[in-house]
């Protein structure tokens, strides 16, 4: 069984299977994916907290390049029951920030299924070491403002096909 969400003039195709997995449901203007996405609200209360006490290397990356981004970007943003450091819901775009703790096994484990997570919305992770941050800040930032273009021309361009299809 085939569905089709609408969204301005855009129409995408879900499989039944794929959306009960999204955990959608069907409304009278189309397809609904559930809080999913958005973050549940136990997330949303954490990720309120982690935004109080954001780590030094978060602090320079949204003080010094991310806050004065030409698109924006949410801090510690909830999306499911994940927490993203930096989200940018236009270019969908998750920059995480790892510390020590994400190269032990269990903190690898977590980061892989976060990023499965999350490339099944369509959403790409770019992952910087904190020292990069600290050693290569000029470099980090020229990285993520290419990627950031890329992913909108990519996006623009993959709308402008389903228009026509």
């Amino acid at each position: 069984m085939l569905y089709v969400r609408t969204k301005g003039n855009i129409a995408e195709a879900l499989s039944y299977n794929l959306l009960m997995y999204r955990g959608g449901h069907m409304g009278k203007r189309g397809i609904y994916l559930s809080k999913c996405i958005y973050g549940t609200p136990k997330a949303k209360n954490h990720a309120r907290h982690l935004r109080k006490t954001m780590t030094r290397e978060e602090k320079i990356l949204w003080g010094y390049y991310l806050r004065k981004y030409p698109i924006r970007f949410h801090r510690q943003y909830a999306i499911g029951r994940y927490i993203a450091d930096f989200y940018c819901r236009k270019a969908k775009l998750v920059i995480e920030l790892d510390g020590s703790q994400h190269f032990m096994k269990d903190g690898a484990a977590h980061d892989y299924r976060r990023t499965v997570f999350m490339k099944q919305f369509g959403i790409l992770v770019l992952r910087f070491m904190n020292k990069e941050i600290l050693t290569n800040l000029s470099g980090v930032c020229e990285y993520i403002d290419y990627v950031v273009k890329q992913r909108l021309k990519e996006l623009r361009s993959s709308q402008s096909q389903e228009l026509y299809l």
